[in-house]
């Protein structure tokens, strides 16, 4: 009976173990109609940059817009490319699709984090 009751902790353990840790930041509406990254358990601001719309993280990643130009940071709140892109998609396997206007042609390219 004791192998058996470890056996079922053991198991139970690793699931536990293996769950998805918690965002380190979250966006929530501040000033106006505009989001804001802040820590989840304190509220405060990890930087001052105010976004359009920011979404839920997806892989990692958050999408952001300000200025009808998209970007995305990571979970930390940080900025991991400059916003420019005209279009993006979530990431996934480490890459995103994004677009971008260059000389009034939109260009669509692959990016790797």
């Amino acid at each position: 009976m004791r192998i058996i009751l470890s056996i079922v902790f053991l198991f139970f353990s690793s699931v536990i173990a293996a769950q998805k840790p918690a965002e380190s930041v979250i966006a929530i509406k501040s000033s106006g109609s505009k989001f804001q990254f802040v820590n989840p358990k304190t509220r405060v601001p990890v930087d001052g940059e105010l976004w359009d719309e920011a979404e839920s993280f997806v892989n990692g990643f958050a999408r952001v817009l300000r200025n009808n130009k998209f970007s995305f940071v990571h979970t930390g709140g940080k900025l991991i490319a400059p916003v420019e892109f005209a279009g993006a998609r979530n990431f996934l396997n480490n890459r995103c699709a994004v677009q971008k206007m260059i000389c009034g042609v939109l260009l669509t390219q692959r990016e790797k984090q």
